[in-house]
């Protein structure tokens, strides 16, 4: 992969970046990824929805997770981060889901009456994951969020119908 010169988005694009995947090998290849597109952001790291519920501060910019996933999938983590402040901060925070194979037409729905950013397609080059940010991140940045951050030690339970696994094979 050859080194491309930053862009000004890139430039500009710093605090933290929560990359949520439940298999280590596509987490570790992806946040490789994503730092060297983006060295200026930290990259971190959950197994899992839940864990990534307990990263959330006020540095974050963007979360990039996996769609099926144990214990809190994709969905049902966008769910509680839109739930926690509907009408707060956190409803901006763009959302990034990737799949290895998103076929279902009502889980796609369902994401996108979420607010999520993107939905990327497992494999996926380089150039389509720094793309996806890029773009989700510049609209939010355009748009400056007021107030305070939501306190996600208090956030809700996905909702039953979030709950029900979605298998794609």
């Amino acid at each position: 992969m050859s080194a491309r010169p930053q862009t000004r988005e890139h430039a500009d694009l710093t605090g933290t970046l929560i990359l949520v995947d439940d298999d280590q090998l596509a987490g570790c290849t992806m946040r490789r990824l994503l730092q060297r597109a983006f060295p200026s952001l930290d990259v971190r790291m959950a197994t899992d929805g839940d864990a990534a519920l307990e990263l959330l501060d006020q540095d974050v910019v963007c979360i990039v997770s996996d769609i099926d996933m144990p214990v809190r999938d994709g969905i049902e983590l966008a769910w509680a981060i839109r739930n926690a402040a509907p009408y707060g901060p956190w409803r901006q925070l763009p959302i990034i889901l990737v799949s290895a194979a998103c076929r279902d037409e009502e889980l796609i729905e369902r994401a996108w009456g979420l607010g999520i950013a993107h939905i990327v397609r497992k494999p996926f080059s380089a150039d389509e994951i720094e793309r996806a940010v890029v773009q989700a991140t510049t609209w939010v940045r355009r748009r400056p969020l007021e107030g305070a951050r939501a306190d996600t030690r208090a956030l809700p339970p996905a909702p039953p119908a979030a709950r029900r696994r979605v298998s794609f094979g």
